[in-house]
């Protein structure tokens, strides 16, 4: 495939990066409120998952043949169940959990990360201890990743202040504290993957399970990633550049996922916009 030489917005990047965990043969899920990760799954699927089986809001559906997928804006929303097969109510998707198990490429959101991948969509505490911001919650994604294959991260910002040693609350455990069986102690299965950031793509090494660099995006160097993470990464001695979006992932992106340009509204083009 051919890298696209035309400007894309970081939204855009994002939905390409995404899009490249699916895999064909597994189910996938289609959260909501998230634009670029909604696009991405879906991208992934009509690039190389003929045979999946999608989660989409509370439905369960194959949309590969379709010509365009049409936005919907929230899980519940009812315009995600105009290709549905079946539809679902989250007892039946939450009372029932090990039917994820080969879930891999789920994304979780954070307020915070440590180094060993443990999130936090709970809230932030001020120096004194006391809980200084709310976060949106963590809904389901514990229940979602403690069963889970895998699961990826996402975070909207990269700062010291994102990137923590420690996050000041855990909502979805990480590698824990990165000793061997430390999740499988908790009776917990799986473990995150990777983690995307507006600078970089991060996986976590096997011997350690602290958090490496995978990859660094267009315009970003190794030094800017170190700057702005408030903890130490594991860096190797090659690191090389994240691959931007190709035409044909552009060209479906735009014509059957996301046609009304959500993902280009407002944006400068990229990577100026991160």
């Amino acid at each position: 495939m051919t890298a696209a030489t035309g400007s894309y917005t970081y939204p855009e990047f994002l939905a390409c990066l995404v899009s490249r965990q699916i895999e064909d043969g597994r189910p996938a899920f289609v959260g909501a409120a998230l634009p670029a990760i909604r696009a991405g799954t879906l991208l992934g699927h009509l690039m190389r998952g003929p045979n999946m089986r999608m989660l989409i809001s509370m439905t369960t559906t194959n949309v590969y043949h379709n010509p365009v997928i049409d936005r919907f804006s929230y899980v519940t929303d009812w315009r995600g169940g105009r290709w549905a097969e079946h539809y679902r109510v989250v007892e039946d998707i939450f009372g029932g959990m090990r039917r994820v198990a080969r879930w891999r490429g789920f994304f979780v959101g954070a307020l915070q990360v440590d180094p060993y991948g443990n999130t936090n969509l709970l809230g932030v505490r001020a120096r004194d201890g006391r809980p200084a911001m709310r976060g949106p919650g963590c809904v389901g994604t514990p229940s979602v990743t403690a069963v889970a294959e895998s699961f990826n991260i996402l975070l909207n910002r990269h700062t010291p202040a994102t990137f923590v040693a420690r996050c000041d609350y855990v909502s979805c455990p990480g590698w824990v504290d990165g000793r061997p069986g430390a999740r499988e102690a908790l009776g917990l299965r799986g473990g995150p993957d990777l983690c995307l950031s507006p600078l970089g793509v991060f996986d976590f090494s096997p011997r350690t399970r602290r958090m490496r660099l995978r990859s660094v995006h267009p315009g970003v160097t190794t030094a800017d990633i170190v700057a702005a993470t408030g903890f130490e990464l594991e860096i190797p001695d090659t690191v090389p550049e994240t691959a931007p979006p190709t035409e044909e992932e552009l060209e479906l992106l735009r014509t059957r996922v996301d046609r009304h340009g959500e993902l280009r509204k407002g944006e400068r083009p990229w990577p100026t916009s991160t």
